[in-house]
């Protein structure tokens, strides 16, 4: 199809057929930086512990307060999610969360969120309405263990629109993205919104962009904070994010934004994040250091708009990094994966940290991991909150060829 690919992490090198990198621990301090950017060592590296070849744990993350939630797609074919713990010392995996009906290739673990005691894990090749039709799975946090609560689908589901390929859940109020809807258009996509009422979660609405036309591939990203979300459109042209508020009683499309200087292919959204009034939204395919060599935008909220404030690259960025594959922000300190950078081999991957210092994000950081090499993808998977990085690395060999790792970095 045309423009960005849906599936544009897991084509890119197919490591699980090849002999894939594994990304060990956190990198130690280099002064080879570029510029004024250091690298910071990593505190801890996580696996699976049944992990296997090739699961690809890390290829989504999600983190609150101290529970975060990694999934693994390809774990015995059919898919899983790990939830891990921090006791105040370290991370621990604490529970294996599986499909109560999953089947082989649903990519159950493709995409995550967490928000306090709901889980939602995506598996986006889910075959009940259809081929890839798509579904996601809430799971409950009960005080002792999590446990499978329902499988939302849509009510019109349809083959290959790939519904849960990106989720965002708060204040029982889940965002659903299906980048391969047809309502305005073949892969024009959307988003579903599905509430909980203490005993069930219903389908509430649909959203799909005012503008939407085909091969958008709305519904990409999502970010939601609260009563805001922030839907991607990457496909089609340069790109372009729209911002949807909840008025009370429905979700309304408040404002499209794209990027000031976007030229075709760009992917301007196939990445969001968003931090109360700050959103980052990333246009991998951006060329200002080469040839896909990505960027990202910052935009924020004065009240009545949103406005673009910045456009970040990386000081080393070079063709076909993808800076923007993944982004993250949290109050001051936003990450920005790199997946496909060059640090130790095509592919190892890098991601960098940006802070706000009242004025103007700036690069602080560049985080790779010390046992790296060509085609890890470090950096396809970010989540930041308290200064605590996590990224993951799903073509990391720990336990076997593109078994996967996630790293743990202190910022």
């Amino acid at each position: 199809m045309p423009g960005v690919s849906l599936r544009a992490l897991g084509n890119r090198g197919q490591r699980g057929e090849q002999h894939e990198n594994d990304t060990n621990q956190w990198t130690s301090s280099s002064a080879d930086s570029h510029q004024d950017t250091q690298q910071s060592s990593y505190f801890q590296k996580l696996a699976a512990s049944d992990g296997t070849s090739p699961d690809w744990f890390g290829h989504s993350i999600a983190r609150s307060g101290n529970t975060a939630i990694i999934g693994a797609q390809r774990n015995n074919d059919n898919g899983a999610a790990y939830v891990f713990q921090f006791d105040g010392s370290q991370w621990t995996e604490k529970q294996k969360l599986t499909a109560n009906d999953g089947t082989a290739y649903d990519s159950f673990g493709a995409s995550v969120a967490v928000s306090d005691d709901v889980a939602l894990i995506g598996a986006p090749n889910d075959d009940d309405n259809g081929s890839h039709s798509g579904a996601a799975y809430v799971f409950r946090f009960d005080g002792c263990e999590w446990t499978q609560e329902q499988k939302l689908t849509p009510c019109e589901g349809a083959s290959y629109v790939w519904f849960s390929t990106s989720m965002g859940v708060s204040d029982g109020v889940a965002l659903i993205g299906a980048p391969g809807d047809d309502d305005n258009g073949n892969h024009s996509g959307a988003a579903y919104v599905f509430q909980f009422d203490g005993s069930q979660w219903t389908q509430e609405q649909k959203l799909t962009a005012s503008d939407g036309t085909e091969d958008d591939n709305f519904g990409r990203s999502i970010a939601k904070s609260s009563e805001m979300a922030i839907i991607g459109a990457p496909g089609n042209h340069s790109g372009a994010a729209y911002v949807f508020q909840f008025d009370g009683s429905q979700w309304t499309e408040k404002q499209k934004l794209t990027a000031n200087d976007g030229t075709a292919d760009d992917g301007f959204g196939f990445s969001v994040a968003v931090s109360d009034d700050v959103a980052f939204i990333s246009a991998f395919g951006d060329d200002d250091n080469g040839t896909n060599s990505g960027s990202a935008y910052v935009f924020r909220f004065d009240g009545s708009q949103w406005t673009e404030k910045q456009k970040l690259t990386a000081n080393d960025g070079t063709a076909d990094d993808r800076f923007g594959a993944s982004v993250a922000v949290s109050d001051d300190v936003a990450l920005i994966g790199a997946y496909y950078g060059n640090h130790s081999g095509d592919g190892s991957g890098a991601v960098y940290v940006f802070r706000f210092d009242g004025s103007q994000w700036s690069e602080m950081n560049k985080l790779v991991s010390n046992d790296s090499t060509a085609r890890d993808l470090f950096g396809a998977s970010v989540a930041v909150s308290d200064d605590v990085a996590l990224i993951g690395a799903p073509y990391d060999d720990e336990n076997g060829i593109s078994s996967g790792a996630a790293y743990v970095f202190h910022l």
